[in-house]
């Protein structure tokens, strides 16, 4: 496994760009609407509680609040390469990652 990033869950995600944008100067490197990554290794994240909306048989435990969470994923190219590989065609990827056909084919074009 390689380190991606940081990833950050806000509630507002627009105003949060603008935060890291005006305050520390970052550079936007991908912009998903709700998942926004920065040149610099940091992503933001809203609606993060939507990422445990996962079939009960793959988590190890009941979700919790504990104030703070870590993510291990794999980088956005890998996850649509599984999806695309599994069988799901390129509007069932986009459909299920919430993100457009045009940025997913963005991610092919880039490293």
């Amino acid at each position: 496994m390689k380190y991606q990033c940081v990833c950050i869950a806000v509630s507002d995600v627009k105003l949060a760009r603008k935060f890291y944008e005006d305050l520390f100067g970052l550079e936007v490197f991908q912009d998903y609407g709700a998942n926004i990554s920065f040149s610099c290794r940091i992503s933001l994240q809203q609606d993060f509680d939507r990422l445990l909306d996962f079939p009960k048989e793959k988590m190890l435990c009941e979700p919790y609040n504990m104030g703070h969470i870590i993510e291990v994923g794999e980088n956005m190219k890998t996850v649509v390469q599984r999806f695309l590989d599994s069988g799901m065609s390129m509007e069932e990827t986009s459909k299920r990652m919430d993100v457009s056909i045009s940025d997913l084919e963005k991610l092919f074009r880039t490293v």
